[in-house]
């Protein structure tokens, strides 16, 4: 199409005065496990190993996944006419696997010691956690972009959003492909969320649990307005031949803006003026 010959000259005019001096090597991002040792103390043997896998977990994976696993242990404690009945630890690690939807690969109780006067039960245990290891690439300057605004009174005309399109991933594509930046995606959110619901649904390994969650904000905003968007074909008629010859023209006019998400604060705005034969 026409309209993608204006793109590499117009994303290298906007992202030039944004570009980083220092690169990020690659790395992929995956799911890892890791090994802590943890205390936890309760009233009963079962209660204190809970509160040492929350403990555990909250080293790995922080305190919101951790409070997320002390709700849901919460509920494994069985009640029977007012008395707590404790299960055997076949069924009491059965439960863990339960409730923790794998957050808790496996666990084991180093040390269990239960204070006479009191009743109260203290352990140490080894548990290991599977996390999601992020992509160095994330330690860059993170940047989405998102669907232009087409100017009030402009027709939306198949024209003028295909050319909102094809710049806006155009743009995009540049920005990736320049390597300095983290570029996070802000058009197929629906099929992520998919995605998403399918590792939820079941029949997936547990560990892949850790996936979930760990989505990131933007540092910055990449919009603008679609001013003008025009094409039409120049008929020139060769005097001598009567040949007449047909150049195809396309342009556009975009203002573009780069926004600091955390303030609102205007980074860098203009105006760019496109147009190619």
């Amino acid at each position: 199409m026409a309209l993608q010959k204006i793109l590499k000259y117009t994303s290298s005019c906007i992202i030039s005065v944004f570009f980083l001096l220092v690169f990020s090597e690659f790395a992929n991002a995956r799911v890892q496990y890791r090994t802590v040792e943890a205390k936890g103390m309760g009233g009963s043997l079962q209660r204190a190993v809970e509160r040492a896998l929350v403990s555990g977990i909250s080293q790995v994976n922080g305190a919101v996944i951790s409070s997320r696993v002390k709700s849901a242990l919460s509920q494994s404690s069985k009640a029977n006419d007012g008395r707590k009945v404790t299960q055997s630890a076949k069924s009491f690690r059965e439960t863990i696997a339960k409730r923790t939807k794998g957050i808790v690969k496996s666990y084991e109780i180093l040390d269990e010691q239960q204070d006479k006067k009191s009743g109260i039960f203290r352990v140490v245990v080894s548990v290991t956690v599977p996390f999601f290891k992020m992509s160095s690439q994330l330690k860059r300057l993170k940047m989405a972009v998102v669907p232009m605004r087409i100017r009030k009174g402009l027709r939306k005309t198949r024209l003028v959003m295909d050319f909102e399109d094809i710049f806006r991933r155009g743009l995009e594509n540049y920005l990736t492909q320049s390597r300095r930046f983290a570029i996070l995606d802000r058009s197929f959110i629906a099929e992520q969320d998919t995605e998403g619901d399918f590792i939820r649904g079941g029949g997936m390994r547990q560990e892949e649990l850790a996936r979930l969650g760990t989505r990131v904000g933007t540092d910055y905003l990449v919009t603008g307005v679609v001013e003008r968007a025009y094409s039409y074909v120049k008929k020139t008629k060769m005097r001598t031949t009567g040949q007449v010859i047909k150049t195809p023209k396309v342009g556009a006019r975009v203002t573009y803006r780069i926004l600091d998400v955390a303030s609102t604060q205007v980074k860098l705005a203009g105006t760019e003026k496109l147009h190619r034969e």
